[in-house]
């Protein structure tokens, strides 16, 4: 990827279909776009230091928009054209400039996304998966070896 700059990324935004218009939100402001802990964020951070945002569009962008997306330094990580988002790295001063545009509905930090183990908890499969043993002491390990399934008709 080396010698790729933001403006041969951008390029290559293929713009998201227009949602419903009850996903638009009118008269919302370049600052109620940017959510509460990106602003937090912005504030402690340096203007040229890279951030790392989810922008969610509420229509395809427009030239400005993709005028803004092809400056140096900014990388199209990954787009989300089913729920009209792309993961971004941008500058933090650029971030106030992408809420201004008029697709924009929504900007918030890319966080990490881990798995919390809560279905499986509260279904009692981690329960299940280490029985004690019948006999002597340990575990007994069931993961579904040795189970077949048949399937009558």
């Amino acid at each position: 990827m080396s010698g790729t700059t933001g403006a041969t990324l951008a390029q290559d935004i293929t713009p998201p279909p227009a949602p419903p218009e009850q996903f638009i939100t009118p008269g919302k402001t370049a600052a109620d776009k940017i959510s509460s802990d990106l602003k937090a964020l912005l504030r402690n951070t340096n203007s040229n230091s890279q951030v790392k945002i989810i922008l969610q569009q509420n229509r395809p962008a427009t030239r400005q928009l993709l005028t803004l997306l092809s400056r140096s330094r900014v990388l199209v990580k990954r787009q989300f054209s089913m729920l009209n988002a792309m993961a971004l790295d941008v500058p933090a001063g650029l971030v106030a400039q992408l809420a201004a545009a008029d697709e924009v509905e929504t900007i918030s930090p890319d966080r990490p996304v881990v798995m919390l183990g809560h279905l499986s908890a509260a279904t009692g499969a981690d329960t299940i998966r280490t029985l004690p043993a019948t006999k002597g002491s340990g575990t007994v390990a069931v993961d579904g070896t040795g189970v077949g399934i048949a399937v009558l008709d």
